[in-house]
């Protein structure tokens, strides 16, 4: 059913308050010079938008949803007031390039950002993917730069505790590209600087060290037991069999130390020496003890060449019973070399060095000392 208003679709001026003013009222045209509307809900706007013909431009792009609290504006929109976060979220179709987790405290921005302010370390982390070679662990206080880096002029890297690094090393770049042995040979323990023994470095200029200056030699000392001996003899090339003290500097450079023998793991110019005082002790009449060093299958018994063996006269034991000798020479040994150092004896009047004695007759209180010198 319809009602027609003054038979015309055109009034001059008409309050419209709610439906009540105009029960019955439809029109599909409808004209108004002057319009006062008053209270109007949602349901009644919904309602209202297909009969407003003429203004409909002015309404284009915005929807509601048939159920549910939802507007859906589908132009650009002027904010000036303040949006909420949850505001934000749903106008994600207009802000390129930044979309939000569907749960989680989670935004993503896919553009390039500039900030003004202080971004914490949180934060930060979110941000890896445009901060190409530099990664944070998951836990832990770790951060890995997997990029050069460049120190600028008359900047300094400094590294806490570790002073002697900030100092000297001023160039690391540089450092590090052309002197790389070098460089990690070096220690810095409690502000000293360590050399790795296992490593050459080669200074080409002066060499001045504000500090002392201290060189710990790569050196060990055996001291053997004075009645132990292989085949419990003195002499006939037998050899002290058990090392009762041990002394070592530096780095070892001995694989093992078994039946006499010492076996050496690192090639090198080596300083060799043996001491032994021989005390008669319960072998009767004079005697004449020595000693030498044999490397491998080379025995440097007499031998002019090498100053590796040395001798002893002894009264007899109711007399002077002690004598002392000893040697020392340096030789190259290459690794796995193995040195041993054999006993001569000459008893009364003999003058061969074949002969034996048992261990309990004599005291051969010996040691042996090596050194490494220099790597080969």
């Amino acid at each position: 059913m319809s009602k027609s208003i003054f038979n015309s679709d055109v009034f001059n001026s008409k309050n419209i308050n709610n439906s009540n003013d105009l029960p019955d009222l439809n029109t599909t045209s409808f004209i108004a010079d002057t319009a006062t509307i008053g209270t109007l809900t949602n349901t009644e706007l919904q309602a209202a938008t297909s009969g407003v013909a003429n203004n409909g431009t002015n309404l284009t792009g915005i929807t509601y949803a048939t159920s549910g609290d939802l507007t859906t504006i589908d132009n650009n929109v002027s904010v000036t007031g303040t949006i909420t976060n949850t505001e934000l979220q749903a106008a994600t179709t207009n802000l390129t390039g930044i979309t939000y987790a569907t749960s989680g405290d989670l935004t993503t921005i896919d553009n390039n950002v500039s900030i003004t302010g202080t971004v914490t370390n949180t934060e930060l982390q979110a941000a890896t993917t445009a901060l190409t070679g530099i990664t944070y662990a998951t836990s832990g206080d770790l951060t890995t730069i997997d990029n050069n880096v460049t120190i600028g002029t008359s900047k300094v890297l400094a590294i806490p505790n570790y002073t002697n690094v900030e100092t000297t090393l001023t160039s690391l770049s540089t450092q590090q590209s052309t002197n790389t042995n070098a460089i990690a040979a070096l220690a810095d323990v409690t502000n000293r600087f360590v050399v790795n023994p296992a490593t050459t470095i080669t200074v080409s200029n002066d060499f001045v060290a504000a500090g002392a200056f201290y060189h710990t030699p790569r050196m060990v000392r055996y001291n053997f037991d004075k009645d132990a001996a292989t085949n419990n003899l003195w002499g006939g090339d037998n050899v002290a069999n058990d090392i009762r003290q041990t002394r070592q500097t530096g780095t070892s450079f001995v694989s093992s130390t078994s039946s006499g023998l010492i076996t050496v793991s690192v090639a090198g110019f080596y300083r060799i020496k043996y001491q032994a005082t021989v005390e008669n002790d319960g072998q009767n009449g004079r005697i004449t003890v020595g000693a030498y060093l044999r490397h491998g299958t080379t025995l440097y018994w007499k031998d002019d060449d090498r100053g590796f063996f040395g001798a002893a006269y002894i009264r007899d034991d109711d007399e002077g019973t002690m004598g002392s000798f000893g040697f020392e020479d340096y030789l190259d040994l290459a690794a796995n070399d193995q040195l041993s150092f054999p006993t001569k004896l000459n008893l009364g009047t003999n003058s061969g060095f074949t002969d034996t004695t048992a261990q309990a007759n004599l005291d051969w209180f010996s040691m042996v000392e090596l050194e490494l010198i220099k790597l080969a």
